[in-house]
């Protein structure tokens, strides 16, 4: 997904997957051959925080109702999500 191209429901996964990734310097593309990318890659509980608060907000925009969106970013985070960790890598 290109960085301009616009937000859909079909295209959503892929673009908060990518999001994840710029804070480590990768794309989809980039971790594509990694069967453990979610793992060898990771975030500080700052960027996390900084991600999901960007998600959420997309996910109402795009997805689902207010009261559902904790659950279904749960969801996505538990299947996509990069581990967490309490020291940047820097």
């Amino acid at each position: 997904m290109a960085k301009d191209e616009k937000v859909t429901k079909d295209n959503i996964v892929e673009h908060m997957i990518n999001k994840q990734l710029e804070y480590v310097g990768k794309t989809i593309e980039d971790v594509r051959e990694d069967p453990n990318w979610f793992t060898n890659n990771t975030l500080t509980k700052e960027q996390y925080t900084e991600w999901k608060e960007y998600c959420l907000k997309l996910m109402k925009k795009h997805l689902a109702r207010k009261h559902r969106l904790e659950y279904e970013f749960g969801m996505f985070d538990l299947m996509y999500g990069l581990k967490v960790i309490e020291e940047s890598n820097d």
